[in-house]
């Protein structure tokens, strides 16, 4: 059997090193929140940017707060642009749908 004392450093150890689960707060909640809806979209905006579609004006206005994300979508426009000759397609905002896919 290992002494007490051993046990005790062991125990302190073990729980300064380990790296159990760890709650997420509040703030990290909502950046997490905010950088999955932004990601998402960036992904349509640069959907259908390929198929030669101007972007949705809100899913725009979504990603424009990141810097990074601006760029990548300046870029991917740019390509469009040189792509389809300046003839990208203007589509309408989607209409507001409720959870059922049916329009409000």
């Amino acid at each position: 059997m290992s002494d007490p004392i051993s046990r005790l450093l062991a125990d302190a150890w073990v729980g300064k090193h380990s790296t159990g689960a760890k709650e997420e707060t509040a703030d990290e909640l909502g950046m997490r929140l905010v950088k999955e809806a932004r990601t998402k979209a960036l992904d349509r905006a640069l959907g259908d940017l390929s198929r030669g579609h101007e972007p949705r004006q809100s899913d725009l206005d979504v990603f424009n707060g990141d810097p990074r994300m601006n760029l990548q979508y300046l870029d991917a426009r740019d390509e469009a642009v040189a792509r389809y000759g300046g003839d990208l397609v203007w589509q309408p905002d989607a209409p507001d749908l409720d959870d059922e896919g049916e329009k409000e």
